[in-house]
């Protein structure tokens, strides 16, 4: 899907690898979209580098390994998963929203 822009995310998170080779990213997507990130992850950043899920319900498990949210969806009509960031205390950045 254009409008998530996992194809960038995947490029930003390449270049913060190359960077920063101690590094390693898990990305929860969509199921239907995860073979289609994994391609073009595949391309930008090392597998061993990033992890594609799909849904999942251990919210609170997921949320305590992470140290950064990422949304970088181009329009979120309710942004969930920084709602629940904001919910378990997690400092969020906004660039610009409706």
């Amino acid at each position: 899907m254009p409008i998530k822009r996992h194809e960038l995310l995947l490029q930003a998170l390449a270049l913060l690898a190359s960077i920063n080779r101690r590094l390693n990213f898990s990305l929860s997507v969509m199921d239907r979209r995860v073979k289609a990130c994994e391609k073009v992850g595949s391309l930008s950043v090392s597998k061993k580098k990033v992890q594609f899920h799909g849904f999942r319900q251990d919210l609170e498990e997921i949320y305590r390994e992470l140290d950064l949210v990422i949304l970088c969806s181009a329009n979120e009509g309710m942004p969930v998963c920084l709602i629940e960031a904001m919910s378990r205390v997690f400092l969020f950045w906004h660039h610009r929203g409706g």
